[in-house]
């Protein structure tokens, strides 16, 4: 018997599969809040009748592995590049991995395969050429150069040196291979 591939997608890998592939021996989930970013009819159809179909799945991550995700997202800065939905389903795809599914994530968000990456989820993109470094980011002033690690910026994001908005920056890069 053929293993199924099991998907993980993100609103925009969802609805550029869905228009492009057939899936027949696949296993795909989204999240609630996935499928809540789908406005468009002819999607919102065409995605109804795979879930009428059991070919796609929707499920919710625990609060135990969002936590951790979040937890993760914070130490590398791309917290404040996630919506709440990007959270979800890399949370997902790791609760599904730690099931023992061997699973890939369909995102062309680049934010999503950088915490993916370091979490050693899968990653697969279908219209991008996918990220060619692992980063990390910290704030710094754009005026005086105030730099600030992660989680110990003013939380009004404001310099206290010179008033100035602080800005998101890359402050590691990591080629991948």
């Amino acid at each position: 018997m053929t293993k199924r591939k099991v998907y993980v997608l993100d609103a925009s890998a969802l609805l550029n599969y869905l228009s492009h592939y057939s899936p027949v021996l696949e296993e795909i989930y989204i999240t609630n809040s996935v499928m809540n970013e789908i406005r468009n009819e002819v999607a919102r159809i065409r995605l109804e009748s795979y879930l009428r179909r059991g070919i796609l799945k929707v499920r919710d991550p625990s609060r135990d592995m969002i936590d951790r995700v979040k937890g993760e997202a914070k130490k590398t800065g791309d917290v404040y590049k996630l919506s709440d939905a990007d959270v979800e389903i890399l949370a997902l795809a790791l609760e599904l991995m730690e099931e023992g599914k061997d699973i890939v994530l369909l995102t062309d968000d680049y934010a999503i395969m950088n915490l993916a990456m370091r979490l050693h989820v899968k990653t697969k993109s279908l219209i991008t050429r996918g990220i060619k470094e692992i980063r990390e980011y910290a704030f710094r002033c754009p005026s005086c150069g105030a730099f600030f690690k992660l989680g110990e910026e003013p939380l009004d994001k404001i310099c206290p040196r010179c008033g100035e908005r602080l800005r998101l920056f890359t402050r590691r890069r990591r080629k991948l291979l």
